[in-house]
């Protein structure tokens, strides 16, 4: 997949960031902030004797117990309970200052974007890390918290483009995989996957522990144990959070309830429990891949393996944008290669793909790579430097006119010396010569951490996202 090139560590996305709660998430973004950029300024805004303990964690640099206290910052972040954090949103409105971003981390989104929508805040973007711990509170937050969880962002009908696309590259630097969703279809899907299962532990641990005693329960398996385990989760937060969503949390558990009565009612047909155990056993396993990223497998005799969560974009350009391609020197060199060895081809993709985890072709053999390159619809271009290779793309195109930039990126040992966005230009040149109708390509959050900028930059506009389970593998050198 594509690939971006540009080369220095990105400045500070805030200079000061005001966290308006220091627990587990407060307490982990803004360790992950200040181990992303040392010199940001975190604001911790909360009662003393968090505050106390996010400054010994190293959470925080500055602290504060009125939530005015967040009105000056370039990023706020809203870490209390949903109703809390309206308030907050509603205190601050007035007097953020243009430019500042505000945000929130509720496992709800309806209200609080209902509420920045009627202050018009146009810098306000709801957003949920899908990120946790078996503890709560600010000792519990740790740097490491959102590496390859997804965070969904969920702009409001007032969100500036510009805001969102801030919030998605802060996320993206902390670890997370950002994803975006409307307000609606989020409280819908968290209902589901996250507000039901916290109903149906404590339920069920309520239901056994009235019925059979503590007696019974010191009977019980480890399996009780690991199914209930949401249940130490604490009420108060609870009863907001399920009041917040309580429509779509009484689907969920109207689905349940219907699915526990088929069971109930085909006790005695093998066939039926069979197959209800057959397809939680198929949904489990998606589970494990997501959850288990370190987890080894073996593909082909390759080396292990392992997963994680990614989110891949889609982008396009409808019409040629106007870009004139100008070298750093004259060494440069970008030509096609007409008929590219298969050896030859394994090479780029393996060099260039290595720190992107480029796999999928690497067990091509030679004659599968000769008939695709030999493909009319395909076209290999190497970027040289002094005549050595320095860049790899291919392109396919498709009998619509459209064309995919399927492959694009430079080796490791010119990535740094600012060709990336000129190298993208003349590829995109390319493309769109002999009357090509669209250009597209896609990226993911395995690429290069600016690789999303530098396309938007380059003319490109997203069209598309998708969450989808990455495959990681070691490469070899040779």
């Amino acid at each position: 997949m594509p690939q971006g090139v540009t080369g220095d560590a990105a400045d500070p996305a805030f200079r000061t960031i005001a966290i308006v709660g220091v627990g587990l998430i407060g307490g982990s973004i803004g360790l992950a902030a200040r181990a992303t950029w040392p010199g940001v300024r975190v604001i911790g805004i909360d009662t003393r004797d968090v505050l106390v303990s996010a400054l010994a964690l190293g959470a925080v640099t500055d602290t504060a117990g009125d939530v005015s206290a967040a009105a000056g910052a370039d990023l706020v972040v809203l870490c209390a309970p949903i109703a809390v954090n309206i308030q907050a949103l509603t205190a601050l409105a007035p007097r953020l200052a243009p430019g500042t971003l505000i945000t929130d981390v509720g496992s709800t989104k309806r209200g609080i974007v209902a509420a920045a929508e009627s202050h018009g805040l146009e810098g306000f973007v709801g957003g949920h890390p899908l990120a946790g711990a078996a503890t709560s509170g600010t000792a519990s937050a740790r740097e490491q918290l959102f590496r390859g969880r997804p965070w969904i962002l969920t702009p409001s009908s007032r969100s500036a483009g510009a805001a969102v696309e801030r919030l998605r590259a802060f996320t993206r630097a902390l670890g997370a995989a950002p994803t975006v969703l409307d307000a609606a279809s989020h409280d819908r899907l968290i209902a589901y996957v996250s507000h039901l299962p916290q109903v149906v532990a404590s339920t069920l641990l309520h239901t056994l522990g009235a019925t059979v005693g503590e007696t019974g329960l010191a009977l019980s398996g480890p399996g009780l144990a690991d199914t209930t385990r949401l249940a130490a989760s604490p009420g108060p937060l609870w009863a907001g959070i399920l009041a917040a969503n309580a429509d779509h949390v009484g689907e969920a558990i109207t689905a349940l309830q219907a699915a526990l009565g088929s069971v109930r009612d085909g006790l005695g047909d093998a066939a039926a429990v069979e197959s209800t155990f057959a397809s939680a056993a198929r949904w489990r396993r998606a589970i494990k891949l997501i959850g288990e990223a370190d987890r080894p497998q073996s593909w082909r005799g390759a080396p292990p393996e392992r997963t994680v969560p990614a989110v891949r974009t889609y982008l396009e350009q409808a019409t040629r944008p106007q870009a004139a391609t100008t070298w750093p020197d004259a060494g440069w060199r970008f030509v096609r290669v007409d008929s590219c060895p298969a050896t030859f081809y394994r090479f780029l993709y393996r060099e260039v793909g290595r720190p992107w985890h480029w796999i999928d072709r690497l067990p091509w053999p030679d004659d599968r790579i000769r008939a695709h390159v030999a493909n009319p619809g395909i076209e290999i271009w190497l970027l040289t430097h002094e005549t050595v290779p320095a860049g790899f793309v291919e392109l396919e195109r498709a009998p619509d006119g459209s064309v995919e930039i399927v492959y694009f990126g430079l080796l490791p040992d010119f990535i740094g010396r600012r060709v990336g966005r000129v190298f993208l230009e003349a590829v995109v040149g390319r493309a769109w010569a002999g009357g090509a109708t669209r250009v597209w390509l896609h990226t993911c959050t395995l690429d290069h951490h600016r690789a999303l900028a530098t396309y938007v930059a380059g003319g490109f506009r997203v069209v598309r996202e998708e969450a989808y389970t990455a495959r990681l593998e070691t490469v070899p050198a040779t």
